[in-house]
């Protein structure tokens, strides 16, 4: 018999950048999680390119998470849209990280 398991993930309320700091310390020691952070952080500088002017001048260019996640703490993103992509990739890291 296998055991169930159950994973409780918080809502997009959350302050991404505790959630993002533990999961880059804990994705040291997985490969898949870095490789996902890695490519979430190309696919959407490739998204945020397609954007309007004022929404992507508002988010700049950013080379990996560290820089998404520096744009949200200065609030320097009215749009919200750095806190809506480091929620995400915190919480599918942490699925990637526990299944």
């Amino acid at each position: 018999m296998s055991a169930n398991r159950i994973l409780l993930f918080g809502d997009s309320a959350d302050a991404p950048v505790a959630l993002i700091r533990q999961l880059l310390a804990k994705s040291r020691h997985s490969k898949n999680t870095q490789l996902f952070i890695q490519n979430s952080v190309e696919a959407v500088g490739r998204e945020i390119q397609t954007l309007p002017p004022p929404e992507r001048d508002a988010i700049g260019i950013f080379h990996s998470i560290q820089d998404l996640q520096e744009c949200y703490e200065n609030k320097r993103d009215p749009f919200n849209i750095a806190h809506i992509v480091l929620n995400f990739v915190g919480r599918i890291g942490e699925l990637i990280l526990y299944v």
